[in-house]
């Protein structure tokens, strides 16, 4: 979903969230991730814009794409099922087993083995999703490590699936029709959206770039998608 959002962000009427993708992993990185916060059961959508001084309008000339979890959908019925929000929901019943081991080895990868470097941190500590899991503050590539391992043994680092509630609207689209080559043109036609060559062009390159390589080197350590799916990074 981070990889959709990005891209829609660098088409024309959309906010650019300054879209990148960490080569190491293949997860995409950008603004887009700050409507994550809608997720929390304490947090309001309006917060995540009121910081950059502006407003959710239905007539607005600019969208904003962001991804979540969708956790929270039930406390957004209102301003979904008005039209204020597009709902976007990735269906992977379909798939394929090979690809729903991908899928699960990607969200591994993607959400701990990946660094997330901003303005503020680059050239200070490193920004690991991992290190919100470690009541330590001092924090070592070891207790990393310890702490992955202590989380897939109690299988806390599966994909996270949300229902959405009777009654909200969105929009399903297939996975499989989704992330292959010509994908954007799909999500263009059920999103009623148009974007030139050159832009479905860039979805086929970084596409490329967001698949999550067999084995990744982080914390010292290389982790492998085989020793993953077969529970031997315990």
């Amino acid at each position: 979903m981070d990889f959709v959002s990005g891209w829609l962000g660098k088409l024309p009427n959309f906010i650019d969230t300054k879209w990148y993708i960490d080569t190491s992993t293949g997860l995409s990185l950008g603004d887009m991730h700050f409507i994550k916060s809608i997720d929390s059961p304490d947090s309001d959508i309006g917060e995540v814009v009121n910081p950059h001084k502006a407003q959710f309008d239905i007539n607005a000339k600019l969208q904003w794409a962001g991804s979540c979890h969708g956790t929270q959908l039930e406390k957004h019925r209102e301003k979904i099922n008005s039209g204020l929000f597009k709902l976007l929901i990735i269906n992977t019943d379909s798939v394929s087993e090979d690809i729903k081991d991908k899928i699960q080895w990607e969200f591994f990868a993607k959400t701990y083995l990946s660094c997330r470097k901003t303005i503020t941190n680059y050239f200070n500590n490193a920004n690991w999703d991992i290190d919100n899991q470690i009541n330590n503050a001092d924090i070592t590539d070891l207790t990393r490590v310890e702490q992955l391992k202590k989380m897939l043994t109690n299988s806390k680092t599966s994909v996270m699936t949300a229902v959405v509630p009777s009654g909200i609207e969105f929009v399903p689209a297939d996975y499989d029709k989704l992330f292959v080559p010509g994908g954007s043109v799909y999500l263009c036609n059920i999103l009623g959206l148009s974007a030139s060559e050159r832009e479905h062009k860039l979805w086929n390159t970084m596409l490329e770039f967001a698949d999550t390589p067999d084995s990744v080197y982080a914390f010292n350590k290389t982790w492998t998608k085989s020793e993953f799916l077969n529970n031997k990074l315990l």
